[in-house]
């Protein structure tokens, strides 16, 4: 949720003309290592990888929000906060998480935070996280963020200018906007955030033409992690596709999203294979069943579809079921029209990586994984450094 308050500060201070939203990074931060046609509004879109503005990689360069907003308002980034947001709004059950050794004096009860042990269903005391900046660290309540959507939604913290930024998606076919992800579901236009730790997870979706707001807060991963929410596609989740269901559509009236449910349960269940093998089988038996009933997967399918391919191959493997090509001829076909779209989707490429590998393909690992390494103007992640160790191996 703290990256929508970073947004909302961000395009007020483009509104005072203390900021532009096209203004280069380097110009305010000039020791930050990004190329000179990195702007603000690149970094607030998650768009300021590979070619600056053109397709969506989330980043975590969307911290470097923190210390431009800050240089462009001459105060703190907490204090921007509690000045022009939490206190303005009365939302007063909401704060910033400081580090550690300052949580002490933090007046506040918090949840206590959960997590799956690994390899196994129980349920253990997860990480609290300490720190903010404009990437996360807000603590908050699902009523205080209800005060929060009002006044964002219906007027009070933006103007209509800034609003229309905010929600529009940055480029036609890009997931998020200029601070928050923007999708159309069926006939509808509904806008979006989520929340990740390791022990902690929430959702945020706001549904205009029906005049609903949904918020949900979780002390454990399992709002988002499953769902692979990082993609930009909602209906990932099961917990938002019950709202669809239950209290934006008619229970009476078709559309039910079945086929993204399908695919939400099959990546559920993929997730839970981590701690119960069992759950594996009903993952593929979910993705047969998606597979049989919408075919056309390469037309619909996206990156959510691609990594459980991927994923229910390497988790076969890891749970000594032996070799597992069931779906291998379908991320074969998915990945290749996926990058017809978008040639250097680095997750694109470390999945076919990692299926060369699977494969006992070294010269096509080594393609894919050199090719992810070699993409210009990309910061280190996850992705990257396990490319990077194979290549190293190899």
């Amino acid at each position: 949720m703290t990256k929508i308050l970073s947004a909302i500060l961000i395009h007020q201070l483009h509104d005072a003309g203390q900021l532009s939203l096209r203004d280069p990074v380097r110009q305010l931060l000039p020791n930050c290592g990004l190329p000179e046609e990195v702007r603000i509004e690149h970094l607030l879109s998650h768009t300021s990888q590979g070619q600056p503005g053109e397709q969506f990689y989330y980043s975590f360069r969307f911290a470097l929000l923190t210390p431009i907003i800050e240089a462009a308002s001459g105060k703190d980034f907490a204090t921007l906060v509690r000045e022009r947001i939490t206190e303005p709004l009365r939302m007063q059950r909401t704060t910033l998480l400081p580090e550690a050794s300052q949580a002490a004096d933090l007046d506040v009860t918090l949840a206590q935070p959960y997590a799956l042990a690994e390899g196994s269903t129980e349920v253990v005391r997860g990480p609290l996280e300490y720190g903010y900046s404009a990437s996360a660290g807000v603590l908050s309540t699902a009523r205080d963020l209800s005060l929060l959507a009002r006044s964002l939604h219906y007027g009070g913290l933006l103007s209509g200018e800034s609003y229309q930024r905010l929600v529009e998606p940055y480029r036609p076919g890009l997931p998020y906007g200029l601070g928050i992800f923007s999708q159309r579901v069926r006939s509808l236009e509904v806008y979006w955030g989520y929340g990740q730790y390791d022990a902690y997870s929430s959702l945020y979706l706001h549904v205009p033409q029906k005049n609903l707001t949904f918020v949900l807060l979780a002390n454990n991963n399992l709002l988002s992690d499953p769902a692979r929410l990082i993609n930009g596609d909602v209906t990932s989740s099961l917990f938002a596709l019950a709202f669809f269901k239950y209290l934006v559509f008619s229970p009476s009236q078709p559309p039910h999203l079945p086929r993204e449910q399908l695919l939400a349960q099959a990546m559920a269940s993929g997730y839970m294979a981590r701690y119960q093998a069992s759950e594996w089988q009903k993952s593929v038996d979910l993705l047969d069943e998606l597979l049989e009933k919408y075919p056309d997967y390469w037309d619909y399918g996206n990156l959510n579809l691609l990594h459980l391919f991927s994923f229910l191959k390497s988790a076969a493997a890891h749970l000594d079921l032996g070799p597992f090509d069931r779906f291998d001829a379908q991320l074969e076909k998915l990945a290749q029209q996926l990058l017809t779209k978008d040639p250097d989707n680095p997750y694109v490429h470390y999945y076919l990586g990692s299926y060369a590998v699977q494969k006992g393909d070294s010269l096509g690992a080594q393609q894919y994984f050199k090719h992810l390494l070699d993409l210009p103007n990309f910061t280190e992640h996850w992705y990257t450094r396990e490319a990077k160790a194979w290549l190293d191996q190899h």
